[in-house]
């Protein structure tokens, strides 16, 4: 204590204690703020269709539609590459007359958190296997060959040679599955509660 009796280390005292409560703060706000972003990726991507609706449902995709026989969404990280969705050729004349239709692109945001990624060896190896069976079962070509192009439509992330194994990758507990077509990252998506639109709140 100084002479007047007042505790000459109060003030550093308090200023410790503030810093302290002001790093307990930030702490408390950042994890806060990764709690709300977490969920949702950044990156914009994009869903090209002549329908238009107002919201994502996985349960209305037709599964015999697709090579996959899986129902799920698809999405491109390329604007343009979505727009070639939206044409209505497409879609039979039965269809046509039981919906509004108008080109539309929709730009999302995603949230997954273990996706397939076809960059990934780790991954491709799991499909290597299964997929190298499937394609070249009654192939005569020999198998080296069989081996050289299974891996190379592999690393290319062919959809024609991954589609056919959506549900095999689902099986795997991932939640997404990134592949390629016409050159373009693409992404499928399993459940609507992954998918946001950029306009929503």
């Amino acid at each position: 204590m100084d002479v007047l009796g007042n505790d000459s280390h109060k003030p550093d005292q308090v200023k410790k204690a503030s810093n302290w409560l002001e790093s307990i703060l930030w702490t408390a706000k950042s994890r806060a703020a990764i709690i709300l972003s977490d969920n949702f990726q950044s990156e914009i991507w994009y869903h090209g269709t002549p329908k238009i609706f107002d919201n994502f449902d996985v349960s209305k995709m037709n599964a015999d539609n697709w090579v996959s026989k899986t129902s799920v969404l698809f999405f491109t990280r390329d604007k343009d590459f979505a727009n070639d969705y939206t044409k209505i050729n497409d879609f039979s004349l039965d269809e046509l007359n039981e919906m509004w239709l108008r080109p539309n692109v929709r730009p999302v945001k995603l949230s997954y958190k273990n996706a397939w990624d076809f960059k990934k060896p780790e991954h491709r190896q799991l499909l290597f296997e299964k997929v190298l069976l499937s394609k070249f079962w009654n192939d005569p070509q020999d198998m080296p060959e069989a081996v050289r192009m299974t891996n190379m439509m592999l690393e290319h992330g062919s959809w024609r040679w991954i589609e056919p194994q959506f549900n095999f990758i689902k099986d795997l507990w991932f939640d997404a599955i990134l592949f390629t077509e016409q050159w373009k990252e693409n992404i499928a998506i399993f459940d609507d509660s992954q998918i946001k639109s950029i306009f929503s709140n």
